[in-house]
């Protein structure tokens, strides 16, 4: 991502990381581009797909601010995770085509692929580490978000196979979440499970349970916008900072779809967030003086969500032109902001 100033402007406050940066896992959450942009060429809808049960990751920090990246544990973490993230990545793929073009085929064929992954049981099984741990998180939030996008075309066959696969998955990944006095994004991303498989599921209280995660990184935002646990990541402050709100905007926009304006609690609390972090991409060297040391600049993926924070805020700083894709918010987050949120804006516009 650019962020529209000339390399003269930027400081020696404020860099990119290089081919360390690339591997880490908001550039694999990106990952979806490609495929989004070839699905219209797909010739037919795949007959099956593989299905991964087991999910084996190392940890990939090495210092203990969690901002160093190790380039070599990530690429082992690619590799380990290729198999199942190509089943992922073809439902994202047909999922988005079917929001960007209405095709009813695209839709029936995301679902059958979901359906089949949910048959088998994927991301089911055990769990290397607390990092294969939190790649379920993401992909579970991923595949959620997916779901309810299409879940209005969805068969009552198809949701009685999908929706229990989805709350299991929601069961273990809200098991995790057991260190209150450490709750950082990783929490808030649990949140976003829980309020995306509860949406999709009609389960209130799991709902419940994604709203009161949603309030705790509230209550955890500033007054000028920061959040104190991601200032503590050195270099990857500001990215972290854009990484939490990631799944705060996403459970606000599901919030909305049900009536609810999560957007005003904590008096604009993610509004802070959101215009923090867009303030920090436009100056990174004045984001780098509060942290005390240079800090890397979040990539187009990493703030995949402003889409939606342009759609439905048109007073909301600008963030900088790019591809609003992640693949564990839903893949293409412009077709999904579209769909979503009308144009005029919608509970919460301030």
């Amino acid at each position: 991502m650019t962020t529209g100033r000339s390399s003269a402007r930027r400081s020696a406050t404020a860099t990119r990381i290089g081919p360390a940066r690339i591997l880490g896992p908001a550039a694999i959450g990106s990952g979806i581009a490609g495929l989004v942009a070839a699905s219209t060429a797909f010739a037919a809808c795949p007959t099956d797909l593989p299905v991964v049960r087991d999910i084996a990751a190392e940890a990939f920090y090495t210092d203990a601010r969690h901002s160093i990246v190790d380039p070599e544990a990530v690429k082992r973490n690619r590799a380990s995770l290729q198999a199942l993230d190509r089943s992922l990545w073809q439902i994202l793929a047909r999922s988005n085509a079917h929001l960007t073009s209405g095709s009813r085929a695209e839709a029936v064929c995301a679902l059958g692929l979901l359906a089949g992954q949910a048959r088998g049981g994927a991301m089911l099984g055990a769990t290397s580490s607390m990092q294969a741990g939190y790649e379920r998180k993401w992909r579970t939030a991923g595949m959620a978000i997916v779901y309810l996008a299409l879940r209005p075309q969805a068969e009552a066959a198809q949701r009685a196979e999908i929706e229990p696969w989805l709350a299991a998955l929601a069961d273990r990944v809200e098991a995790t979440d057991t260190r209150p006095a450490n709750w950082n994004n990783h929490h808030y991303w649990i949140g976003l499970v829980a309020t995306a498989v509860g949406a999709a599921t009609d389960d209130a209280a799991r709902f419940a349970r994604g709203r009161k995660a949603f309030d705790d990184g509230l209550a955890a935002i500033a007054a000028d916008g920061t959040l104190p646990r991601e200032l503590e990541r050195g270099v990857r402050a500001l990215h972290y900072h854009a990484y939490a709100a990631a799944p705060l905007v996403l459970s606000a926009e599901i919030a909305a779809r049900r009536g609810e304006d999560w957007w005003s609690r904590g008096d604009h609390a993610l509004r802070r967030l959101v215009d923090r972090v867009a303030a920090g991409i436009a100056d990174p060297d004045g984001f780098a003086r509060r942290v005390g040391m240079p800090i890397e600049v979040p990539d187009a993926g990493t703030v995949a969500w402003a889409a939606f924070v342009e759609r439905r805020f048109p007073d909301a700083p600008r963030f900088p032109a790019g591809p609003r894709r992640y693949s564990w918010l839903g893949g293409d987050l412009a077709a999904l902001a579209a769909a979503w949120v009308p144009a005029a804006g919608a509970p919460g516009r301030r």
